[in-house]
């Protein structure tokens, strides 16, 4: 009887564990899944604006005119690419890390910073230089919170289920 006891609390144990551990993991991949949008999100838009101002100054080295409908395509890009730069900087780190919102800031500082002396060659330069490093810094603490966001629930598994087989382990040395 007692036996018969152990195994029917052991079943509702393991079972509601398992609906737990599911619910748990269902949770942190649907948050996985909102941040690699916003990730993906952003890196597309710092793209599109990096790719305008490399253009531009392109053309302006070689003292040359962007054609017209090309210059139309990416000043809309840069435009939509500044302006989801722009709302996921407000988010700030509701989705997306700490360290990738404090680079989305930087580069809407270093935006808003001009120098008068500058010619516009330098202008597109600085901007460009300051899109490359908020890429490399949004790629980099994005890699470190994809790869955050599961591993804590895994680690709770773990040890959930370690304590689980020692204490069946445990039940079965006290039977024997």
């Amino acid at each position: 009887m007692l036996s018969l006891m152990q195994s029917v609390v052991t079943a509702f144990l393991a079972a509601g564990l398992t609906a737990w551990f599911a619910l748990g993991r269902f949770r942190a991949e649907k948050w996985w899944e909102k941040k690699v949008e916003a990730y993906s999100a952003i890196m597309e838009a710092l793209h599109h604006m990096h790719r305008d101002l490399t253009v531009s100054y392109e053309a302006e080295i070689g003292m040359s005119e962007v054609p017209g409908e090309l210059k139309a395509e990416l000043d809309a890009k840069y435009t939509a690419g500044r302006n989801e730069i722009l709302r996921h900087a407000d988010l700030g780190d509701f989705v997306i890390s700490e360290k990738a919102a404090e680079a989305l800031v930087q580069l809407e500082k270093d935006f808003s910073w001009s120098n008068p002396n500058e010619s516009y060659f330098e202008h597109l330069d600085g901007k460009a230089f300051a899109v490359s490093q908020c890429m490399a810094k949004v790629k980099a603490a994005g890699k470190e919170d994809l790869a955050e966001v599961l591993s804590p629930y895994r680690s709770v598994v773990r040890a959930t289920l370690r304590k689980l087989i020692d204490n069946v382990k445990r039940l079965r040395s006290e039977k024997s």
